[in-house]
């Protein structure tokens, strides 16, 4: 966790932000980045320890359609890949995780519409592909989260 601002103005050219990132032990994470971004596609290029971070081409999980238990499911504890509506990983059943939305983004790997806001429990396979900051519509109040990236990280 941890947080870092980077603003940018017509003709600034930002050409890295590096971190320091520590982590008990090592294995795999997720990267996210939490940003807003007026109209254009912003791609990334993401290096950890000097090696690019690519991701497959396809999901190798097959697409299942969105499940929703209510606003409040917890009889339904734990959820499985593509149900929700999740608050945190502990919701989701071993090896998922709760991917959480500002608004009304798809879910990589459900089929369906998910209502606005509303959180699933997904798998980290799902987001193994593509890196980009989809645009927001502006700087105020119009924050989003990245989809996710994995990361092998070596602990300390």
């Amino acid at each position: 966790t941890g947080g870092f601002f980077v603003a940018t103005r017509n003709g600034d050219e930002i050409t890295s932000v590096e971190w320091v990132v520590n982590v008990p032990s090592s294995g795999k994470y997720l990267f996210s980045l939490r940003y807003a971004s007026s109209d254009d596609l912003q791609p990334l290029s993401v290096l950890v320890n000097n090696q690019k971070i690519s991701r497959e081409g396809t999901n190798p999980n097959p697409t299942i359609p969105l499940v929703d238990l209510g606003s409040d499911p917890e009889y339904q504890y734990p959820l499985q890949r593509c149900e929700g509506d999740c608050d945190d990983d502990n919701h989701c059943d071993i090896d998922l995780f709760c991917y959480k939305r500002d608004g009304d983004e798809p879910i990589t790997g459900c089929t369906g519409t998910a209502r606005r806001g509303w959180d699933v429990c997904a798998d980290i396979d799902d987001f193994n592909f593509g890196f980009v900051l989809n645009p927001t519509g502006g700087w105020l109040n119009n924050w989003r989260y990245s989809e996710p990236l994995v990361v092998d990280l070596t602990g300390e």
